[in-house]
């Protein structure tokens, strides 16, 4: 994705890597300018972000960066399930 700094005009790329690490997860759609992530678009041409620069490089004069939101970890099914609580486990009591 390439942006462009509103602090000084400077344009940027954020490389898909750096917005989500799984690749499964994320689409990004040049023809519509638009990035998904599990099928939600989470940022499309004209948006505002905060970005964070992670690369400068003076000799290309190019710069890299990432934005600053953070997606959560996908929570399979089979995570959620495993890690309810037994039944009767809320009552921490002893049982005589």
């Amino acid at each position: 994705m390439r942006v462009r700094l509103l602090e000084n005009g400077a344009m940027a790329f954020i490389p898909g890597a750096l917005i989500l690490d799984n690749k499964e997860r994320i689409e990004c759609n040049g023809e519509d300018g638009t990035i998904l992530i599990d099928k939600e678009v989470v940022y499309k041409l004209g948006d505002v972000l905060e970005i964070v620069l992670t690369e400068v490089n003076q000799e290309n004069r190019s710069l890299v960066g990432k934005p600053t939101q953070v997606f959560a970890d996908l929570v399979s099914e089979t995570q959620t399930s495993t890690e309810q609580p037994a039944e009767g486990a809320e009552n921490n009591e002893p049982q005589a």
